[in-house]
């Protein structure tokens, strides 16, 4: 896999957390909105169908009082036209009528108007007589419409004269028609709905729980396959991430990690030495297995992997805790030491070579002696770089090389060249 895929890779996955906490965020979103739209729609049936009966009632028990007070309540002829109206002699015997007949109806109140919007009888006595000129419901019902809505009254007093606190009712309005089919008036009636309104105040609260119960159960089932989903994203991307910095062959840093090390090192020694404090430099390391052709030849692919893998353990066992080592490829180990002098690299480079060269490499019965060369650098002053250090410890693991191997030297600055012939600066095979 490329560097370029492996990235995509591992931003696409960690996404993966980013994603779960958004579903969350809209499952929950969803879930409210769902049940607030599903209850508030089953409260609007509901109701509509409650206002929808109590207007059909006062309907029939419109025409019903009308056809049982009709005489009472009307005067006129088809030729000099009909009017609403009630004498003052009739208007107790009549009210006495009136609410014998509407108490089993569940009516709380009625009105009853003529066609100039005047009140010509109301079960409240107060208001018979006023004239009603701004009530559009009223004009609507003059004009041949039913007119229905539901109100809350705070407390009324019933056909029995006994105050009902609190109640919910629906007003319906009802044109009074004529036998000649004009509009004479109206009938205001006030239907009491309280337990029908107390039942679809129980339906949504049912609906609630059941909806909620549902969706909880579903979203549960679903957050759960989706929450596994992101566990197994969440190690693929801890894998991918480890082989993205990973040497497949041997375990340690790959080039790609092991300069991005170098590069961290460098810069975290430069932001100390703005911050003035006296920080030693970066040491490098360039190892290469000596002959390593031949051992492949001698003993194949297959045992050469074995002797890189343990070359990099051996490696990795002298190195200090924050000291770093990588692969930088093929047979070169590239190893990064931390706030270390020269002559530190150099002592740690020598016990790399030691512990390379001191025990061969047992592989299937097979023992293979193995000694690797070693060049050393560290960054100078003034360097705005790690790589120019790096080119001359490779340049002093070419010198190693070339003066018979499994040794360590360094070249290219002022302070290598001062003591090249130090024996703490060359390790020369004994």
């Amino acid at each position: 896999m490329s560097a370029e895929k492996e990235q995509t890779v591992v931003e696409r996955v960690k996404s993966a957390d980013y994603f779960f906490r958004s579903l969350v965020l809209v499952a929950a979103l969803s879930i409210g909105a769902i049940l607030m739209l599903c209850c508030y729609g089953t409260y609007k049936i509901y109701l509509n169908h409650t206002i929808a009966t109590a207007e059909e009632d006062a309907v029939q028990v419109s025409e019903a009082l009308l056809k049982h007070e009709e005489v009472n309540i009307m005067e006129g002829d088809k030729e000099k036209g009909f009017t609403v109206t009630i004498s003052p002699e009739e208007l107790p015997h009549v009210d006495q009528r009136l609410r014998q007949f509407l108490r089993p109806f569940g009516i709380v109140k009625i009105k009853i108007y003529n066609e100039k919007r005047t009140i010509v009888y109301s079960t409240d006595s107060a208001i018979i007589g006023k004239h009603d000129k701004n009530n559009v419901r009223l004009v609507r019902a003059l004009l041949g419409f039913v007119d229905s809505k539901l109100e809350k009254s705070e407390d009324v007093l019933d056909m029995a004269e006994e105050k009902v606190i609190e109640v919910d009712v629906v007003e319906t309005y009802v044109p009074i028609i004529a036998d000649d089919g004009r509009v004479i008036g109206a009938f205001e009636i006030y239907m009491d709905v309280s337990r029908y309104t107390s039942d679809v105040r129980n339906v949504v609260v049912s609906t609630f729980a059941i909806l909620l119960v549902v969706l909880l159960s579903v979203f549960g089932c679903s957050f759960f396959v989706i929450r596994r989903m992101t566990e197994r994203l969440r190690e693929a991307e801890a894998e991918l991430k480890r082989i993205a910095v990973t040497d497949p062959l041997t375990g340690i840093a790959n080039r790609r990690q092991i300069i991005h090390r170098a590069t961290e090192e460098f810069a975290r020694q430069m932001r100390r030495k703005q911050q003035r404090t006296a920080v030693p430099s970066l040491g490098i390391i360039m190892a290469d297995v000596d002959h390593f052709k031949q051992i492949n030849d001698t003993y194949g692919h297959s045992a050469g992997d074995d002797v890189l893998r343990e070359i990099a353990s051996r490696i990795g066992s002298v190195l200090r805790q924050y000291d770093a080592v990588g692969r930088y490829g093929g047979e070169e180990f590239l190893v990064i030491l931390s706030e270390t002098e020269l002559e530190e690299t150099w002592h740690i480079a020598e016990r790399i070579r030691r512990r390379v060269a001191d025990d061969p490499v047992v592989v299937d019965n097979q023992v293979i002696r193995v000694s690797a060369s070693l060049g050393i650098a560290t960054v100078l002053a003034g360097e705005a770089d790690y790589r120019p250090a790096l080119e001359r410890a490779d340049k002093g693991l070419y010198l190693a090389k070339t003066a018979g191997r499994n040794r360590v030297m360094c070249a290219g600055d002022e302070q290598c060249r001062g003591e090249r012939s130090r024996p703490k600066l060359e390790a020369v095979k004994g």
